[in-house]
């Protein structure tokens, strides 16, 4: 479960005159000859490796036919948090506020899950890794996954807890 941009995304970043060597290299590296035609320029946004392996990720993934999903760690963390405040990564409190903020939630839900032992989250990358795996984890425990499609936006996967899985299906099916 990661947000994973569209390929032209990728490719409009990766043709730029101003595009980092080590990315251009990944990026040949993934999408070959894709990379010889013009994208355009890019149009905002981020650019880093991380996105890149992620992008990778969810293709090989899909390649062996798994069921892949996209979700968004900062929705996840909202929906988990329980009475917890969630800080901003940008916000005025900083992001040791949002690190710990996040890490509160984070061991709430693993102690709900009985995980014996989280490893140390020291990074909020950590942080929104752990989010997904064990809000993953806890809804598919309680059958309280929710699956988005749509044929130009992609397949989102929401981890909800049994109450907030009620309450949708008292909304949409009333």
């Amino acid at each position: 479960m990661f947000p994973t941009p569209v390929m032209s995304y990728f490719l409009r970043h990766l043709t730029t005159t101003t595009c980092k060597t080590h990315l251009r290299l990944l990026g040949k590296g993934l999408f070959g000859e894709a990379l010889n035609r013009t994208y355009g320029s890019p149009n905002g946004g981020i650019f880093t490796r991380f996105m890149i392996c992620g992008f990778a990720t969810y293709q090989a993934l899909a390649a062996i036919s798994s069921n892949v999903y996209e979700s968004y760690p900062d929705l996840q963390f909202k929906l988990w948090r329980g009475n917890q405040v969630i800080f901003s990564k940008k916000g005025r409190a900083g992001r040791t506020a949002a690190l710990t903020s996040r890490s509160q939630v984070l061991g709430a839900l693993a102690y709900q899950l009985r995980v014996q032992e989280l490893p140390p989250i020291n990074h909020l990358d950590a942080a929104d890794a752990a989010i997904l795996a064990l809000s993953g984890a806890a809804a598919i425990r309680e059958r309280s996954t929710l699956i988005i499609e749509h044929p130009e936006e992609g397949s989102f996967l929401l981890a909800l807890t049994n109450k907030q899985l009620r309450c949708l299906r008292e909304t949409w099916c009333s």
